[in-house]
């Protein structure tokens, strides 16, 4: 597995095939963080921001009402 945990797809952290929807879902990583000022899935350890990027939710609270429309589109975990 290579890359950044903070900018990982979930498919990534899962160790499964990656096409150009991981490079989006990163892409959308990047966005979020340079919107809200903080980094969607951020936790103490790698194995723990890859597990919430798999399991959870972007972080919620004081963001750009911009970085919420990420959530539906390039931060989905809806394969389209």
């Amino acid at each position: 597995m290579v890359g950044t945990a903070s900018y990982m797809s979930p498919e990534q952290a899962r160790a499964q095939e990656v096409d150009h929807r991981s490079d989006q879902f990163s892409l959308g990583l990047v966005l979020y963080e340079m919107l809200a000022g903080r980094q969607a899935f951020a936790r103490p350890s790698a194995v723990q921001t890859m597990s919430a990027t798999v399991e959870d939710e972007p972080a919620a609270g004081a963001r750009h009402p911009r970085a919420a429309s990420l959530d539906s589109g390039a931060l989905s975990r809806q394969r389209a």
